[in-house]
Parts: C-alpha cells; sequence; structure tokens
C-alpha cells in the first residue's frame, strides 16, 4: 500500500499511477512541470480536432448523426480529462470555513443520490449523529467527492446499493463509501460480466476521479484508503480543525 492509501496497481493504470505522486507537494510539482507543457499541446490538437469534426459533420447526412454524438462524446470526456488533470497538479488557495458537516451534506446529497439513481442503483447516506463543525473548503472537498461520484454512477452495475456515511470521530472527520451488490447480481456475477469486459472498477479509472479526491483530501491534511478487493470500498479521513485557529465560521467575518 502506497502512502495515499491505494493497494498497489498495474502500471498501466492512469488513476492509481497519478496517486503515488498526489500525497507529495514536491511529487506534484515535478508532475506539473512535466505535465502542463504537454497537456497545453494536447488541448491545442484537440481544438483542432473538434473543428475538423464540425466541419465533416456538416458536409455529410442526417443518417451518420449517432456516429457524430459519438465523436462528441468523446471529445468532451478527453476535455474533463484534461480539465482534472490540471486540478490535481493545481495547488489553489485554501479557501476554509467552518461548518457543520451536515450542512454540506445536505447541500450536496440531492444531487450525489440523483446520479446514482440514474444508472438504477440506490444511495442511503448516513449523516453524522449530531452536529458537528469541521473546517473544510467546500469547493475543493465538492470538486473532489463530487467527480469520484460520478464516476460511481456511471460505472455501478445496475441494482447496486451505496452507503455513504459521515462522520466525526475525536479530531477526526471520516468518510466511508461501500458498495453492496443486489442479491441478482452476486448470483449472477458470470452472466453480468459475460460480455468480456473487466470486472474491476481499476478499467473504468480513465475518468481520473480517484487522484482528483485523492489531492482534495490531501490538501486538506488527510488521507484516502480504496479497495476494490470484494466490493468498492472507500475510506476518507481529514482533521476535524486546522491548527489555523483563524478560520473563519459561517456567517462571521474573517479577521
Amino acid at each position: 500500500m502506497n502512502q495515499a492509501g491505494i493497494k498497489e496497481a498495474p502500471e498501466s493504470c492512469l488513476s492509481f499511477s497519478i496517486m503515488e505522486v498526489v500525497a507529495s507537494n514536491d511529487h506534484i510539482e515535478t508532475f506539473k512541470h512535466v505535465s502542463s507543457t504537454y497537456l497545453h499541446r494536447i488541448r491545442n490538437a484537440l481544438n483542432i480536432l473538434k473543428m475538423s469534426l464540425y466541419f465533416l459533420k456538416r458536409s455529410t447526412d442526417e443518417a451518420s448523426a449517432a456516429r457524430w454524438l459519438g465523436y462528441e462524446h468523446h471529445c468532451s470526456s478527453l476535455e474533463t480529462l484534461l480539465d482534472r488533470l490540471r486540478l490535481i497538479y493545481k495547488t489553489p488557495r485554501m479557501q476554509v470555513i467552518r461548518c457543520p458537516l451536515e450542512c454540506f451534506i445536505q447541500d450536496r446529497g440531492p444531487t450525489w443520490r440523483r446520479w446514482v439513481e440514474q444508472g438504477r442503483c440506490t444511495l442511503e447516506l448516513e449523516d453524522p449523529d449530531e452536529s458537528w463543525e469541521v473546517d473544510f473548503d467546500p469547493s475543493m472537498l465538492s470538486i473532489g467527492l463530487d467527480a469520484f461520484v460520478s464516476w460511481r454512477a456511471e460505472t455501478m452495475k445496475p441494482g447496486t446499493h451505496v452507503r455513504f456515511g459521515f462522520q466525526v470521530k475525536g479530531d477526526e472527520v471520516q468518510a466511508n463509501w461501500r458498495e453492496i451488490a443486489s442479491s441478482w447480481l452476486r448470483s449472477n456475477l458470470k452472466l453480468a460480466l459475460g460480455d468480456g469486459r473487466r470486472s474491476s472498477a481499476r478499467s473504468q479509472l480513465d475518468s481520473l476521479a480517484l487522484p482528483l479526491l485523492g489531492r482534495s483530501i490531501v490538501m486538506h491534511g488527510g488521507c484516502l484508503e480504496f479497495s476494490d478487493d470484494s466490493g468498492i470500498e472507500l475510506e476518507l479521513r481529514w482533521p476535524r480543525f486546522r491548527a489555523d485557529e483563524r478560520t473563519p465560521a459561517v456567517g462571521s467575518a474573517s479577521s
């Protein structure tokens, strides 16, 4: 298991390879230096490709519409990939507030549930037992968690039930994501995977959601543990309060 809490993965898995660097600012700087120039070139090439596809699309008949929708989807996915790579190596200034944890869950929860239910799965959100104030950057935490939940909503098998719980234990915030396959899926696993695709979640990590979330949690001073050995399980932990006591509470003025 590496510094980010990720079990060793094949070298071909881009997301797991990037997880090796997100826990270290020194590694992130090296990653930024190596990646930024290439990302700029790739984005320029992608823009040229999109323009070429646009003119080709105008010159073809309507019968090819579905094919062009597929091309546009691939371009959009690549743009998302490039945006997330940039967010991973970019080190923004933290905008930390002190706020009840359940306020954040109540704000993002309906969106997460809608995404999961669109894939014919269910999401059970477990709020903290009490009202706990914690320090966090709402924007940065939302970006990471939204990317992760969106990725899982797109790749989970229909019928999967998810438990996503948040707790405060002592001076630590904990969040746990656990996917529970339906009884039908467990008993028909070979049939469900009979199309030849890889059953491991690692084959679906091209969205870079995991390293993006990992970077977000590391910026909060925490860590991430992920396992796909017997169903996807994720655990996040970060300090409840930052060392800087000047963190403003919601509704108060910054000092």
